[in-house]
């Protein structure tokens, strides 16, 4: 199967070429279809109008999600533990760092 990828954020010529010459088929929240939507299996970026439409697709296709920002909160992230949707943001909330061991 191919993967589909969902950029929410943009992606710059130079990723999009990279993710295209391995096999991931890229589409924007503009020109998405209602099929692709089922078929996404990453999501570069979170939109919860979009987001909610794949998840309320019992056969949905979505296995990853990364999201950039620190309002990782604001993701559903009982839905994606419950499909086993992994997720991965650029936040440190809640982050400890031992500041004796720099």
């Amino acid at each position: 199967m191919t993967e589909l990828l969902l950029a929410v954020q943009p992606l710059t010529e130079q990723e999009s070429t990279i993710l295209i010459n391995q096999g991931i088929e890229v589409v924007t929240p503009e020109l998405v279809t209602d099929e692709q939507l089922k078929n996404i299996t990453i999501s570069y970026g979170w939109s919860p109008e979009l987001g909610n439409r794949i998840l309320a697709e019992s056969d949905n296709q979505l296995r990853w999600v990364q999201y950039q920002g620190a309002g990782v909160d604001l993701l559903p992230l009982a839905a994606f533990a419950e499909r086993q949707i992994g997720s991965m943001s650029n936040s440190v909330k809640n982050r400890k760092i031992d500041l004796k061991s720099l």
